[in-house]
């Protein structure tokens, strides 16, 4: 579930099951992006957080078309979750 505010927006997610699971969520940018205060501070515009885990970043190349793409970020939030579990991300403009 998308949940727009006046400076951003929230992502609400949830896995139902059973038992202990690792729960990975991503999201992709040709932005530059680097850590800060725990949260990825995406083109010093965005702060991305998730309050169960801290942001990682891998490079990936984001497609153009095929054959045709550009370095970028993938921004990646993952922890160790006792299903059934939800989550969220938020996403906030920095002033």
């Amino acid at each position: 579930r998308w949940q727009f505010e006046e400076n951003g927006f929230r992502i609400e997610d949830g896995i139902a099951g059973h038992d202990r699971h690792t729960v990975e969520r991503a999201l992709v940018t040709p932005m530059q992006v680097r850590i800060g205060n725990g949260e990825a501070i995406v083109d010093g515009r965005f702060a991305v957080s998730a309050g169960d885990a801290a942001p990682r970043l891998d490079p990936v190349t984001v497609w153009h078309a095929y054959g045709h793409g550009r370095p970028g970020t993938r921004i990646v939030f993952e922890a160790v979750a006792e299903l059934p579990w939800s989550g969220r991300i938020t996403v906030r403009e920095i002033a």
